[in-house]
């Protein structure tokens, strides 16, 4: 079977599945109360599609991941594209042509998302020996509304700046409290894209000023191709004429390929174990000299 015919077969068994079993939980949790309207219900099985969708790519790029170890992830990822454009796609060609369209935009806001559940996923229980823990953005809003941030009111208000807006996808904290498990004391953010060509150089800035506020800063991106242009490499490591200082502390790419190795720029697997001894030095840093917490940090030195 080849990886095309793998992610296909797979995304719409898992879609089905997903989409079932949500659908049925929806229809048994109206038993015995008001009758909703046809219009509610419709949206109702939209948005459980979404999230079917959103489960479908997740759940297919790590069963992919396991049955071709081999294959670069950003092959199997395009693969996935494939397989979730042929369900979203129809019969005659006028339609085709519209929910091949509807399909892409879908994809886009689907596969992110998905992307950076992923990460937080795969990463966490490697984290949690550390008492380290990746979080989305609804989850940090979330433990902010809950008081369960022990950073400093500036810190908070800095979160709340950036809550919202497309810019940084996932947190990074440490629990600092003995009584309370729950909480948290965020110490980087990061970019997580499954390319960011198009984006490097908006996201850089961004990136710069969260450095500029001491929290470590790194991007981890699944299609790295673009880092094989000096433009873009620099762009992450600074020390070149345009681009003087370094956009990122680091940046992790999803992908088996060595050659992207350098300076501030890593690759990464299912094991994590790059990312995960990064994440363990920049804490202990962070905890006892944060005002030296600055751009020139290095997780590699």
């Amino acid at each position: 079977m080849t990886i095309k015919q793998f992610c296909e077969q797979t995304y719409e068994t898992l879609f089905n599945e997903e989409y079932d079993s949500s659908v049925k939980k929806f229809h048994e949790s109206l038993l015995g109360k008001k009758k909703k309207s046809p219009a509610v219900i419709v949206k109702t099985k939209e948005d459980i599609a979404i999230q079917a969708r959103k489960y479908a790519i997740q759940e297919t790029v790590y069963l992919a991941l396991e049955k071709f170890p081999s294959a670069e992830p950003s092959e199997i990822w395009k693969n996935i594209y494939v397989a979730h454009v042929s369900h979203r796609s129809g019969e005659t060609d006028l339609e085709k042509i519209s929910k091949i369209i509807t399909a892409d935009q879908s994809w886009k806001k689907s596969s992110g998302h998905a992307f950076e559940s992923m990460i937080k996923n795969m990463s966490n229980p490697l984290l949690k020996d550390f008492s380290l823990h990746v979080f989305l953005q609804k989850d940090l809003h979330a433990l902010i509304l809950k008081d369960k941030i022990s950073n400093p009111e500036r810190d908070v208000l800095f979160f709340k700046q950036i809550i919202g807006k497309d810019i940084f996808d996932l947190f990074i904290g440490f629990n600092d409290d003995d009584d309370d498990d729950d909480k948290f004391k965020i110490f980087g953010v990061i970019q997580s894209k499954t390319s960011i060509r198009d984006r490097v150089t908006r996201d850089r800035e961004p990136s710069i000023n969260a450095m500029e506020h001491y929290f470590l800063s790194i991007a981890i991106a699944l299609d790295g191709a673009f880092l094989k242009l000096p433009k873009f490499k620099s762009m992450v490591n600074g020390n070149t004429d345009e681009h003087v200082v370094n956009g990122w502390h680091a940046m992790y790419v999803f992908s088996n390929d060595e050659s992207f190795v350098g300076d501030r720029i890593f690759i990464f697997d299912m094991k994590m174990e790059v990312f995960v001894g990064h994440m363990k030095k920049a804490a202990e840093f962070w905890k006892s000299d944060r005002q030296w917490f600055d751009k020139t940090w290095n997780p590699a030195t």
